[in-house]
Parts: structure tokens; sequence; C-alpha cells
């Protein structure tokens, strides 16, 4: 039973929890944090990166006003964070979720899922909740599209190694934090 509180702690976090990212060169992966996640920092960038089914297309060299920078810088100080990128969220995220359709999930350079559409609760408010299920892998993701973008994650539970958890946070313009969460540094208590 600790691991399922655990997640729910993890997910709980994941969905709740602010981030932030600077704009003066640093990188936008911490390569010495590489070994929390599942794939190596300095590999080859994703394929699905540019695909029109992508809720999120990374960038890397993204210019960040004081507050968006502010937030990143927030978001790597967690201490469960193992790395943040950036990405800027598709336009008409709005039909991307949707129950049955398959949207891409980039979540680093080398990394992405892709979940099918279970659930779009849309409000009246204009606000999506969306879940979906992974493609080849155990796992899923939760989102919450509003105005202000998208707040969320997605969870891989490989039947080989370690899940992995990969949060979304808007940061504002466009962009979000996305960040590899370590499952083993969340504190539980």
């Amino acid at each position: 039973m600790p691991s399922i509180r655990r997640h729910a702690v993890i997910t709980a976090l994941a969905v709740l929890s602010g981030s932030a990212c600077s704009s003066r060169g640093e990188p936008l992966i911490e390569p010495h944090l590489a070994a929390q996640c599942r794939e190596a920092a300095a590999a080859a960038p994703a394929t699905h990166a540019g695909r029109a089914d992508s809720l999120f297309r990374l960038v890397p060299e993204a210019t960040l006003n004081a507050e968006q920078a502010s937030l990143v810088a927030s978001a790597r100080h967690e201490e469960w964070t193992a790395r943040v990128v950036v990405g800027r969220i598709a336009p008409g995220a709005d039909s991307l979720l949707q129950p049955g359709r398959a949207v891409t999930l980039v979540v680093s350079p080398t990394l992405s899922f892709v979940a099918v559409g279970t659930q779009a609760d849309h409000r009246a408010s204009g606000e999506i909740f969306w879940t979906g299920a992974l493609q080849g892998q155990q796992g899923g993701s939760a989102i919450l599209l509003t105005s202000l973008g998208v707040t969320g994650d997605v969870r891989s539970m490989p039947a080989a190694g370690p899940y992995s958890i990969y949060t979304f946070r808007p940061i504002g313009g466009g962009l979000h934090a996305i960040s590899c969460i370590d499952p083993t540094l969340v504190p539980i208590g």
C-alpha cells in the first residue's frame, strides 16, 4: 500500500504544484540528473516533436520574461524535480483533447508518449479535463486545459524498469514547464 500512497501523492503534486525556468543561457536539461529519468539527456531529438498531433513543441532557446524565468527556476529547485524543459502548447489544443484521439506528449528532446483519450469533460467555463491511456505500455495522462494552458501529468509504468512521471505547468504566453519527477525524492508523510 505505501507504493499506492506514494503514487497518489506524486500525482497530486504533479497536477497541483507550480513550476519555473531561465533564459540566460542555462541548459533546459540538467545532464547531471539524467539518471533520474528514463532517457539520455544528449540523445537525438524526439521524432514526434513536430507532428501535428503533438500537444507541445519543445522550445530549447525560449526567451522568457522575468515571471516565466522565476517559475522555471522554482520548478528546478523542487527537491523531486530531476529536470525541466520548456514547451509551447499547440494551437487548437482543445481539439486534440478528445475521447479516442491519439495525442503525442513530448516530454524531452529524446522522449515522447502517445496517449489515446479515454475521457474529455468539457466544462461550462471552457475548461477541459482530459484523461488518456498510453499506447504500448501501462500508464496514462491527466490534463486540465484552461485559458492559462495545460496543467497535468503523464505517468509511464513499463513492464521492466522504474516508472516515470512528467508534469506540465503553464508559465505564461503559451509556454509550459515540463518537469521530470524523480518519484524516489517525493516526500511521503
